[in-house]
């Protein structure tokens, strides 16, 4: 990778994420900082539970259901709004997957056992 191209990768992710947080406002240089740090935190807040959920930290733990995690526990202490909500969305959708699995399950089985008719 040449070091033009890094430079204009850089220019672009550096613009983007200037524009993804004062959007149509014209923010001062320093409130743009601001901003990006606060996400940054919120960023390592959430990515620091997760991990944390995944390791099995056990602190007034609380049973969690996900794939593959059979007895696995939540820290009730590591649930922020963020990682809550990224964990409903990930449940939500894998709930989705499953049923869809088990429509097109149900479709397969009653085309192969044919139901019985009735004679009069």
């Amino acid at each position: 990778v040449g070091y033009k191209r890094i430079e204009r990768s850089v220019a672009r992710w550096k613009a983007a994420a200037i524009k993804s947080v004062s959007g149509n406002d014209h923010l001062d240089d320093s409130e743009i900082i601001a901003q990006l740090v606060e996400r940054y935190k919120r960023t390592l807040v959430t990515k620091r539970n997760l991990d944390n959920m995944a390791s099995g930290v056990p602190d007034s733990s609380v049973p969690v259901m996900s794939e593959g995690a059979v007895g696995a526990h939540v820290s009730i202490s590591a649930l922020d709004g963020d990682t809550a909500g990224i964990i409903i969305k990930q449940q939500a959708r894998r709930i989705d997957e499953l049923e869809r699995a088990n429509a097109s399950l149900l479709d397969k089985l009653n085309k192969a056992i044919p139901s019985p008719t009735v004679d009069n």
